[in-house]
């Protein structure tokens, strides 16, 4: 992303959006797709694109961050019952676009749609070698707690901080 001020969009994503989320998905090297999904996918998954374009808002929710018409990154944050007030949260940003304050602005907007229907809390494992997303977390959620457990770094930050 070159340096010149680019309008930035950040909306839910939708079913029309498949096609930009499949290649998306396809542009992130097997490194991004390994500290994103914690398995080195060699190939974009259905499941993958699915869990995106799906939300069902209540469950699951995605963002998608759009630049020039291209989608960026994606934030997702889902639950297993729909009154569960702790979330897992998940957020990928593309390569070539990373520390332009994309993670940083889907994180707060993510946060915002949570706190709305009535979550209290993200939570989530990042891996231990991806120094780049703990630090991010710990600037936007400097009360979290974390706790190393193995090759991973569990996470917890209450949505009210």
């Amino acid at each position: 992303m070159r340096e010149q001020a680019r309008r930035l969009i950040i909306r839910p994503a939708e079913g029309s959006d498949e096609d930009a989320v499949r290649a998306f998905f396809g542009s992130l090297s097997m490194d991004s797709r390994w500290k994103r999904y914690h398995n080195a996918t060699p190939r974009v998954m259905p499941w993958m694109v699915d869990a995106v374009v799906r939300p069902d808002h209540v469950t699951h929710e995605s963002l998608i961050a759009i630049v020039d018409g291209r989608i960026v990154g994606i934030a997702e944050w889902g639950r297993i019952s729909p009154d569960e007030p702790t979330v897992d949260m998940a957020i990928v940003v593309a390569e070539d676009c990373r520390r332009h304050g994309i993670a940083r602005a889907l994180i707060r907007r993510l946060a915002g749609g949570a706190r709305a229907r009535g979550i209290e809390e993200f939570s989530g494992s990042i891996l231990s070698v991806n120094r780049a997303s703990i630090a991010l977390l710990r600037s936007v959620a400097p009360v979290m707690t974390t706790h190393l457990d193995g090759r991973t770094v569990e996470f917890s930050a209450p949505l009210s901080a």
